[in-house]
């Protein structure tokens, strides 16, 4: 019997336009009233996960990546980077002029260049009228608010650069860092702490709650999910999942909008 069913959030629980089916509330209810607690593990902070998520109603949540844990309201972790490193970095990075964010659990910061990105992004997700209803429910403002940043504690750094640039920033930051994720097509590094990305987090919430991996049952779709399905049983990767994630799943389940995560836990007898 599986007692943990752990969801991503973006491409997983959540279309990026469309916001979440019914069919996966109803999953998440039915879940719940099975006594398998459902807890929510994304990149995204606390600050910058959607309304329609918040209002699901879930028993906890990992966020950040890995460096936060909630769990029926209480606050089990929140790590985040030295202050004084992630200065020195944010100062490196202003003087090579390249395209970084910085994100704290209530705003991400960024300059000029990534805004840019972000907006490209966006606008490549579906029409203008889409997008502005999207960036309503992000809650993300994207605008070059860097210099707002002050001694706010940081958990994430994304940064699209050379190898150089990102050299430079391991050099800072050395052994306290590792990679969430990256791209090298579009030069993508996105930095989290050490022993903070999602599968550690998992691993700390089934301790705390005395499940094991087990009785752990996962959905994901992307790179940074790799470390989440390595913490659980049966691990679940959406149709549309990075193919290194469909490489080592348990199975592939349908699209969000074909109802994917619903007929999954339909067919393993969960709900």
């Amino acid at each position: 019997m599986y007692k943990l069913l752990i969801l991503d959030i973006d491409g997983t629980l959540r279309d990026e336009v469309y916001g979440i089916p019914e069919s996966a509330k109803h999953a998440i209810r039915l879940c719940q009233k099975n006594h398998c607690s459902v807890v929510i593990c994304t990149g995204r902070s606390m600050g910058t996960i959607q309304d329609d998520v918040l209002s699901l109603g879930v028993d906890g949540y990992i966020a950040g990546g890995g460096n936060y844990i909630q769990y029926h309201g209480e606050l089990l972790y929140n790590q985040s980077f030295n202050q004084r490193l992630i200065k020195e970095v944010v100062c490196l990075l202003k003087k090579r002029e390249v395209a970084f964010s910085i994100e704290s659990q209530e705003k991400v910061f960024m300059n000029q260049k990534a805004k840019e990105i972000f907006e490209t992004m966006n606008q490549l997700k579906g029409t203008n009228s889409c997008i502005n209803k999207q960036h309503i429910q992000e809650k993300i403002t994207y605008e070059n608010n860097i210099e707002e940043y002050k001694s706010q504690d940081i958990h994430k750094i994304c940064l699209w650069s050379n190898e150089k640039v990102f050299d430079e920033v391991k050099n800072i930051l050395q052994d306290k860092m590792e990679l969430a994720q990256r791209d090298i097509s579009s030069q993508y590094y996105e930095i989290i702490q050490k022993d903070f990305h999602k599968g550690k987090a998992i691993k700390r919430l089934q301790e705390r709650l005395g499940v094991t991996q087990k009785e752990t049952i996962c959905f994901g779709d992307g790179q940074n999910d790799v470390v989440m399905f390595q913490a659980s049983d049966v691990t679940i990767a959406m149709k549309n999942s990075h193919q290194q994630l469909k490489d080592i799943a348990t199975s592939i389940c349908e699209d969000i909008f074909d109802n994917g995560i619903y007929k999954e836990l339909k067919r393993r007898n969960i709900i």
